[in-house]
């Protein structure tokens, strides 16, 4: 019930053109499964310059949830996310780096943007712990693989 209060309350502040209210209800969205709505508030607070939500919205894109699937925009958006600082972003760029995947296999590159999630340089942070976990034990295996 209190998170169900807590929404209307963000729902009256993103009436009022409330970006981290946007991104909250994105979460409280995402949280119950319902992509499609979690995607429509990340990228209305995405649009009015919420980090969080860019990051958010950018992996719905590349992944295809809740929205058609755009890795292009995707990952712009997160790339944008992680050089203004948002933990999650910069987690997605150093797996997506690190994996070659999404992105060109570039271990010096997943390992800069890993590095940033783990030294806490990361102004807004909205990743669980358990990832700041695996970008460590991340870091330690692409190094020894440099290192080879």
């Amino acid at each position: 019930r209190n998170r169900e209060s807590a929404a209307e309350w963000f729902q009256k502040a993103a009436d009022g053109d409330n970006a981290v209210a946007m991104w909250y209800l994105g979460w409280y969205n995402e949280d119950k499964k319902d992509d499609a709505e979690s995607y429509r508030w990340y990228k209305m607070a995405s649009d009015r310059g919420g980090v969080k939500a860019k990051a958010c919205a950018g992996v719905q894109l590349v992944e295809g949830l809740g929205v058609d699937r755009n890795p292009v925009n995707g990952l712009y958006l997160t790339f944008r996310a992680a050089e203004q600082g948002s933990d999650v972003a910069c987690f997605n760029m150093g797996v997506w780096n690190s994996e070659g995947k999404l992105l060109d296999k570039d271990k010096n590159e997943a390992l800069r943007w890993f590095r940033k999630v783990v030294n806490g340089s990361c102004e807004f942070k909205h990743l669980h712990e358990g990832y700041i976990e695996q970008a460590s034990a991340t870091i330690e295996v692409l190094e020894r693989e440099l290192n080879e």
